[in-house]
């Protein structure tokens, strides 16, 4: 990466810190080789769709005891 890039990301990591911006490990120092933006919303589609998943059941696991406590009530 060309180090006066580097630099600027830096900067700006500093200055929109305080409103909750970080700044990801240099590829220099983590070895890893970036993702193309394809990938990368690829595999962000994957997660969220299995976190949609998860919450789907929870949903329906939530409601059968909602329903369960309702029914025990009357």
């Amino acid at each position: 990466m060309n180090p006066n890039f580097e630099k600027l990301q830096d900067l700006l990591h500093e200055q929109f810190a305080n409103i909750g911006f970080s700044r990801g490990e240099s590829k220099g120092v983590t070895g890893r080789e970036h993702l193309t933006k394809e990938e990368f919303i690829k595999n962000k589609n994957k997660i969220l769709k299995e976190q949609v998943v998860k919450l789907t059941k929870k949903d329906e696991e939530l409601k059968k005891i909602i329903q369960s406590q309702r029914s025990q009530t009357k």
